[in-house]
């Protein structure tokens, strides 16, 4: 038998939850806006995945399947050594800018995850 696999996402400083059939995925990281809405993970078994920022400049993602090794989604263009100023969970910071990835690659990677708990295979991975 599968666990089940959890949503959660804050909107406006409230933390909501619900089953993954229960809302739209794709959706709610659209929504993602850097300020009332900067973070979405997705639980599942012993792991989760989670993706923050903002949809329109870019969102930080990662996995991970037991909370010690970590697998960031990095941008397929990882060759810039810039930093970008993110707000993922409400916090802000700055990241790589190889780890600031489009709302649609975080989309493809976090669904295929949410679907299988797997790392979408096609996409670049860097492991910690």
């Amino acid at each position: 038998m599968t666990s089940p696999v959890t949503v959660v996402w804050d909107a406006n400083r409230a933390e909501h939850e619900a089953d993954l059939h229960e809302v739209d995925l794709v959706g709610l990281l659209t929504q993602l806006d850097g300020n009332a809405r900067t973070l979405v993970t997705v639980l599942s078994g012993e792991g989760h995945a989670a993706c923050g920022g903002d949809a329109r400049t870019g969102v930080v993602m990662y996995v991970t399947f037991d909370g010690d090794r970590f697998h960031q989604l990095v941008s397929e263009s990882a060759d810039d050594d810039s930093d970008r100023w993110v707000v993922a969970g409400g916090q802000a910071g700055t990241y790589p800018a190889r780890c600031v990835v489009s709302v649609d690659a975080a989309s493809a990677a976090l669904s295929w995850y949410a679907d299988r708990d797997e790392l979408l295979p096609t996409a670049r991975w860097e492991s910690s």
